[in-house]
């Protein structure tokens, strides 16, 4: 299947030779890009023209708006509407594939045709080395909570509004998995993370549904709403990204001011409320119980690996 992949950017150059070069050296062929740039940087232009001219037979769109944050939420609806590809994947522009990533995601799709989307696991690097610091992929029901988000213990309470409170260990004796993307999300148990990818045709059937109003937490509107809607979902747990440690400014920076002096706290329960806001009665994520391909990385094989690879994929990215 064709994959389509979606990169946002924002005058970091040097990290968006290396995502691309990290696409360049894919085990899978069929893709084609779509790069979102807030920037209007001619650097990151002149990059992406270099690019394309390397992959005449793979469709590739540079789009800018030069204004900050337009595309950055918008790419999430322009992204699916632009795709020709089957499935969609996002990739952060200081984050690199693994070799085999969309071998991978095309695997997973071809063997679960009931599955509409992913989220997955991720290993840190710094520099030019692996780092310690690993997350691995968890949907709702596989973890369990002590404690009792009180508006989903009320019958037909839908939307989800009053009272916003936990009632401590009220599972002490019995603990229950979580309901939704969302639910985990209140008790700050990371379940979505990097690689999100898509079934493109799935997507669009929910499209008109779909509210970016946060620049922060964007991830967590998207997935969460996909999950509301009911599309069928699961975590991967083989290692499909690189994530990058680094001191540069976040996409979502303003004004020298990080996410956590932009009010990241507020912004996210923010984001939870507007979501249990459209929570329907009785829900239960629609988890999909996938079958895994054979190839994919293992955390023990991770460090040998990836060192490599990051290595491979700086030596490339010199060219652009």
């Amino acid at each position: 299947m064709k994959i389509t992949i979606v990169i946002r950017t924002h005058s970091r150059p040097d990290f968006l030779k290396e995502a691309l070069s990290s696409i360049h050296l894919q085990s899978h062929t069929d893709w084609e890009l779509l790069l979102f740039d807030d920037s209007g940087n001619e650097e990151n232009y002149s990059i992406y023209h270099k690019f394309k001219s390397e992959h005449k037979d793979n469709r590739c769109i540079y789009m800018t708006a030069m204004q900050n944050y337009y595309l950055f939420k918008n790419s999430w609806v322009y992204g699916f509407q632009l795709a020709e590809g089957e499935l969609l994947i996002r990739l952060d522009d200081d984050d690199l594939l693994m070799p085999n990533t969309l071998e991978y995601i095309n695997s997973v799709y071809e063997l679960n045709k009931d599955l509409d989307f992913t989220y997955g696991s991720s290993q840190f690097f710094k520099d030019n080395e692996i780092d310690k610091h690993t997350i691995t992929g968890r949907s709702p029901n596989e973890m369990k909570n002590n404690h009792a988000w009180v508006p989903y213990l009320i019958p037909n309470n839908a939307p989800w509004v009053n009272p916003y409170c936990w009632w401590t260990d009220h599972f002490k004796d019995n603990p229950q998995p979580f309901t939704s993307i969302v639910h985990a999300s209140r008790s700050n148990q990371l379940c979505i993370y990097h690689l999100y990818s898509f079934r493109v045709s799935s997507v669009m059937k929910v499209l008109d549904k779909i509210e970016i109003s946060s620049t922060m937490v964007d991830d967590l509107e998207v997935m969460a709403t996909l999950d509301h809607l009911l599309l069928g979902h699961s975590a991967l747990k083989t290692f499909l990204t690189l994530v990058r440690i680094h001191e540069m400014p976040r996409v979502t920076d303003t004004n020298n001011k990080s996410s956590e002096d932009l009010g990241w706290h507020k912004e996210i329960e923010r984001v939870r409320n507007k979501l249990d806001e459209k929570r329907p009665g009785g829900f239960n994520s629609r988890i999909v119980n996938i079958h895994i391909p054979e190839l994919g990385y293992e955390l023990k094989d991770i460090e040998s690996i990836g060192n490599q690879w990051i290595t491979q994929v700086k030596n490339n990215s010199k060219k652009y």
